[in-house]
């Protein structure tokens, strides 16, 4: 995408996202888009890892929108009960889109998709996804705990 002065403009604006078990305050993810829209840095299990979205830009927007991302906005998914497990917390804007989502131990549809595309674009797998987290059939499995999924 170009401006009016013919120079590039990230489409991508704002990515913050952050996974990580409720009681630790490091390992699992901690993203953050850097100034130019066009890299975002991560932490993976401590473990400094870089994105590169130049020239995929439209593509990682267009499957985040197939994957419903916008119907997460403003939502914090809960499961009560639980005193540990994990949490998470993303934001994401685009365009004239912004899109903010939280949850503690419950994830909204497609989240484990959304961690496919982080995935399919350079993100390493983290210990917590690797630990049991299965999707099936609205539930989410993590160290024996039922987590449902809305």
């Amino acid at each position: 995408m170009r401006g009016e002065d013919g120079e590039n403009m990230s489409k991508l604006k704002e990515f913050t996202f952050s996974w990580r078990y409720a009681l630790a305050i490091v390992n699992g993810y901690s993203g953050t888009l850097k100034t130019t829209g066009h890299v975002i840095d991560f932490l993976v299990d401590e473990t400094p890892c870089t994105l590169y979205l130049s020239g995929r830009e439209d593509s990682f927007i267009e499957k985040l929108e197939k994957l419903g991302i916008d119907e997460w906005d403003g939502q914090d998914f809960f499961t009560p009960g639980v005193l540990d497990g994990d949490t998470w917390d993303l934001t994401i804007a685009y365009d004239e889109k912004k899109i903010h989502a939280s949850g503690t131990n419950a994830y909204p549809p497609h989240f484990f998709d959304f961690m496919d595309l982080l995935h399919e674009y350079g993100l390493p797998v983290a210990g917590i996804e690797e630990e049991g987290c299965e999707e099936d059939e609205g539930t989410v499995m993590i160290d024996d705990w039922d987590i449902k999924i809305r």
